[in-house]
């Protein structure tokens, strides 16, 4: 199992049983650790690595299945198609595309597993295709969250 802790700012991973792991991360923002400053979406990818979103940072870190390394950040602040604001959800299709609840830009993005935007969809509303402020994300058979866990 892998869990966010929003408050501390954590990655925790479980056995199936239940027993702790290990975590990542750490309740006081360290940037030059590549910390996280407000952890929200996890899922796993096709090479059980660890994609996270970090919403305060306005971005997605890719960690490795131990949670050693941070193998890719990806995401900066914006409102351009490709940039996010405050992202909370996250899944990984099954061809490794990194698809993003784009929280406050109301919006859907798709990304290469590398951080290439892909495309994104949605707009702001209640009509159809538009959302107000999304935070979940799950494609068919895929494994996904749809708010913090």
């Amino acid at each position: 199992f892998i869990v966010t802790d929003a408050t501390n700012c954590l990655v925790l991973t479980f056995s199936r049983d239940g027993t702790f792991v290990r975590a990542f991360g750490t309740q006081y923002f360290l940037p030059e650790l590549n910390q996280f400053i407000a952890v929200r979406g996890v899922c796993v990818d096709g090479d059980e690595n660890i994609v996270v979103v970090d919403s305060g940072r306005h971005c997605i870190q890719v960690l490795s299945r131990d949670c050693a390394t941070v193998l890719r950040t990806f995401g900066t602040y914006g409102s351009v198609v490709g940039r996010l604001i405050a992202p909370t959800g996250v899944c990984v299709d099954s061809a490794g595309n990194i698809i993003v609840a784009d929280t406050c830009n109301h919006r859907i993005q798709q990304f290469r597993a590398d951080g290439t935007f892909v495309r994104a969809f949605g707009s702001i509303g209640s009509g159809p295709a538009q959302f107000n402020r999304p935070s979940g994300v799950c494609v068919d058979g895929a494994v996904c969250n749809e708010d913090v866990v």
